[in-house]
């Protein structure tokens, strides 16, 4: 919701509603090209609060090889899995 635009073209005021909820201004959302439905990175840098488009947010692909990397990494030990497949074993 846009209460006041100030002499600086890029910034603008806006309304903090309930639970935190803001409307990013339409000229805003078309620079940015963001669409209805889309997710965009938010960020908190000092005091200021970041919106970035996914195309503007940095992000790394990674190859088969890592992510098989990072699984195998992840992986519990075998006596921890054991027991935590023990422990869960009502959930699976």
């Amino acid at each position: 919701m846009q209460i006041q635009q100030q002499n600086r073209p890029q910034e603008m005021w806006i309304k903090v509603l309930a639970k935190g909820v803001i409307t990013i201004p339409k000229k805003y959302r078309e620079k940015l090209r963001l669409k209805e439905g889309e997710v965009a990175r938010a960020r908190i840098v000092g005091s200021k609060l970041i919106i970035e488009s996914r195309e503007a947010a940095d992000y790394r692909l990674y190859s088969k090889e890592e992510i098989e990397q990072m699984v195998k990494e992840d992986q519990l030990a075998e006596p921890l899995a054991s027991r935590t497949k023990k422990y869960w074993s009502d959930l699976a």
